[in-house]
């Protein structure tokens, strides 16, 4: 599947990048990576929830509680050692 079908706002940053990147690669000339750097900022945080998202999906439902709920606390106590 393609990025952009995955996470299709962020459409125009991969655009961007993707431009920067071939003309870095492949032009004489070397762009300014500030707009490549601005359009990852846009498209990191959808990049993540994508990415959970699809985490999650995958997921067993059954195990899915286990990695919310908090372990049981124990029932060790540990005592401070004793003054000789």
């Amino acid at each position: 599947m393609a990025v952009v079908e995955a996470v299709p706002e962020a459409r125009e940053g991969v655009a961007t990048i993707t431009d920067h990147y071939v003309a870095e690669r492949y032009s004489p000339h070397t762009p300014d990576g500030a707009a490549a750097r601005v359009a990852w900022r846009g498209i990191r945080l959808p990049f993540w929830r994508e990415g959970l998202r699809t985490f999650l999906r995958r997921l067993n439902p059954k195990h899915v509680g286990q990695l919310i709920r908090r372990p049981a606390r124990s029932s060790v106590t540990i005592r401070p050692r004793a003054k000789k």
